[in-house]
């Protein structure tokens, strides 16, 4: 009995020791749609096995410690066809696999399909972050002509100051205090018409994140949020346009293969009624280049400009001469990406991007002349890394160097009034590991270091975040941030036009933000997700101007900001209707030696519910309605406009035609014609308060096609 006793226990040590030596290998890949675009957030199952993995924004997906041997491996997607394939994993190894999705529009989708928000949410911390896909921005009847800035308006945690201003305000803040990016490059003021419609077109965006505070590390100088665009790569398989036409602007798109490995996309968008004072246009192309699965090379070009032009009648006599307005604004970005993966566990990013932005008006009334120069130029070279080769660790760690030169000039009569140049070198370190300590608890925390050459000062940014999983739907998060913000611009936010006076701190120190977060998360299975994020900025030495200057030197002036806020937000991602619920409560202050008062985007509460409704296989209807507490204006910000309240609603009607599909649809904004006062005009006993948009509902109709 002794010796099988003895015989059961060596052998059960040899069979441990060959479980425990198992050898494994290490899976990645690439997960594509139909045309060779990355597709985000696909769920990966290892069948029979406990590993599970999801897409990044970048299409990649890691998976380490696979067992060796033969594998089923399972992608899904909502939208798209479940996948299955058979990979072969060798010990110690790296196997390489590429998918691609098949759109299925008319399936069926499964309870227990995770959406993307949910794969989100079992993997990472999400804090004042929210993300739109394709087919929210450019798929549905989102208004404003499917605009990819626009919709971002329609978010708890980033506001605007009337129907006109495209400029975002985060939390309270001024728009100085944002950063828009576009493939991976800063970009400056993509507005056109005083931010009517922007220089972005929907069709070409893949993913649109909105991070309203507490920036990750890699993001850099700002007190605010960030608006960062993922663009389309262009399709790799087949040639595809489309295009939208309404009565004041149209725009196309046209991409396609080049080669096996490379492939082009080009959009463009102009202003239609020539007879008016005011014109537009932008264009943005990119040339993709993929010569094999691990390395990406991309060069992208984007202009857009607006041009006025007004002219007075000529018969006016001497002395009341013609008034005569020449006054344009550009944009331009020229930009090289690369991404490659070392050894299968590292990725690398280099991108190399110059970014400008000028301003210049002309302008005759009677026997005075105003003129303007307002110029910006950024350099910006970056490159980052990621690791996936330590076991629960994701290591991010980078280099940035940016570069600016600005130059404005004021002059009236003839005399300078305003003018100065200057730049400005920042060079940036910065590192940031996500450990997944267990099932239930991640963290995440970095550090940046950035040098400023003027001021010959290097400051440190911590971030620490922490997620707690209560249970598999409920998640606690916290997290705490501090900002710095160099460079500002002194705009005047009341302006229809994009004019920037940059001017840098003048203290050792840059303005700084203190960002706390608190966040609950929940979901209801695996379709609606219900969010409540309460958080507190605290702002020290940030910039406005001075509404009293006595010289040049004292054209702005320096003090204290203090925000804090509520948001709540619920979302169904799928079914029909599908959209979201949102509400906020802000107060917002700022402290410039006197007494505190609200600040310019200060809203106590604002209320956002978007809709998209499938009325049967043609037709299909989109609902937007949209209130807020009115902002404050005046010298010290004493008074307000009254609430803002404004209902739109779209319909339209789709047809398709072999290959080609025709979409007309009608829009109604402001359906109930509310006033909206939002301006104000005159001074002291002649001030009245305006709106932008006509008291009466503005229907109108369009025209979209693709193929």
């Amino acid at each position: 009995m002794k010796k099988i006793l003895q015989f059961l226990f060596i052998n059960l040590l040899l069979l441990f020791s060959v479980l425990y030596a198992r050898e494994t290998g290490f899976l990645q890949g690439n997960i594509l749609d139909d045309h060779e675009e990355p597709l985000s957030y696909a769920h990966i199952d290892l069948l029979n096995t406990n590993k599970k993995s999801f897409s990044e924004l970048n299409g990649l997906f890691f998976m380490e410690g696979v067992p060796a041997g033969s594998h089923d491996l399972k992608i899904t997607r909502i939208g798209y066809g479940d996948t299955v394939i058979q990979v072969e994993i060798q010990a110690d190894e790296i196997t390489e696999v590429r998918v691609i999705l098949y759109p299925e529009a008319f399936r069926a989708e499964a309870p227990e399909q995770k959406t993307p928000e949910r794969e989100i949410f079992e993997r990472e911390i999400v804090l004042s972050e929210r993300i739109l896909y394709q087919d929210e921005i450019s798929g549905g009847l989102f208004f404003q002509g499917s605009d990819a800035l626009n919709i971002a308006r329609k978010l708890p945690g980033i506001d605007f100051l009337d129907d006109f201003a495209s400029q975002p305000f985060f939390r309270g803040g001024s728009s100085d205090q944002s950063r828009i990016i576009f493939d991976r490059a800063p970009l400056y003021n993509p507005y056109h018409l005083g931010g009517l419609v922007s220089a972005l077109n929907a069709s070409s965006i893949r993913n649109l994140k909105i991070i309203s505070g507490g920036l990750p590390p890699h993001y850099g100088e700002k007190l605010g949020g960030v608006l960062e665009f993922y663009p389309k790569d262009g399709s790799k398989s087949n040639y595809s346009g489309n295009f939208n036409l309404s009565p004041l602007w149209g725009s196309a798109q046209l991409e396609g293969p080049i080669t096996s490995k490379a492939s082009l996309i080009f959009t463009g968008k102009t202003a239609l009624l020539k007879q008016l004072p005011f014109d537009f246009y932008d264009f943005w192309g990119k040339l993709h280049l993929k010569p094999a699965n691990w390395m990406n090379n991309s060069l992208g070009i984007l202009f857009s400009g607006d041009q006025i032009n007004f002219q007075g009648d000529e018969s006016e006599t001497l002395e009341n001469t013609p008034q005569k307005i020449d006054f344009d604004w550009s944009s331009k970005l020229l930009y090289w990406n690369n991404q490659f993966l070392l050894g299968g566990k590292l990725l690398s990013m280099l991108s190399l991007s110059y970014s400008s932005f000028g301003t210049r008006m002309d302008q005759t009334e009677n026997i005075s002349t105003v003129f303007l120069i307002d110029t910006l130029s950024d350099l910006s070279i970056s490159c980052g890394i990621e690791y996936f080769g330590i076991s629960k660790h994701l290591l991010n760690w980078g280099l940035q160097y940016n570069g600016y030169y600005f130059n404005y000039l004021y002059e009236a009569n003839g005399v300078p009034f305003l003018k100065d140049s200057g730049t400005e070198n920042q060079i940036s370190l910065y590192g940031q590991d996500k450990f997944y300590f267990s099932q239930k608890i991640t963290f995440e925390y970095g550090l940046r270091s950035t040098y400023f050459a003027r001021i010959k000062s290097l400051l440190l940014s911590p971030n620490l975040k922490v997620k707690y999983m209560l249970n598999d739907n409920l998640a606690l998060k916290a997290g705490w941030v501090l900002q710095y913000q160099y460079i500002h611009s002194l705009f005047d936010d009341d302006l229809y036009f994009p004019l920037n006076l940059w001017v840098f701190s003048d203290q050792s120190e840059p303005a700084s933000a203190h960002h706390f977060i608190l966040s609950l998360e929940q979901w209801l299975g695996n379709d609606y997700c219900l969010s409540l994020e309460g958080w507190w900025i605290r702002s020290q030495r940030i910039i406005r101007m001075n509404d009293h200057p006595i010289s040049l030197d004292d054209l702005y002036i320096e003090g204290d900001g203090d925000a804090r806020g509520l948001e709540l937000f619920m979302k169904r991602s799928r079914g029909n209707p599908k959209g979201w619920l949102g509400v906020t409560f802000l107060k917002a202050e700022q402290n410039f030696g006197e007494d505190p008062f609200p600040s310019k985007s200060d809203r106590p509460f604002k209320l956002e519910l978007m809709l998209q409704i499938a009325l049967s296989s043609h037709w299909s209807m989109g609902l937007g309605y949209q209130y807020g507490s009115g902002l404050p204006y005046g010298e010290l910000m004493q008074k307000r406009f009254p609430a803002y309240s404004r209902t739109d609603i779209a319909i339209a009607w789709e047809k398709n035609i072999a290959n080609f599909h025709l979409r007309p649809y009608l829009e109604i904004r402001n359906l109930f014609g509310n006033k909206n006062l939002t301006r104000v005009q005159g001074e002291g006993a002649s001030l009245k308060e305006t709106g932008v948009l006509p008291p009466f509902m503005i229907p109108m109709i369009g025209l979209e096609g693709w193929f």
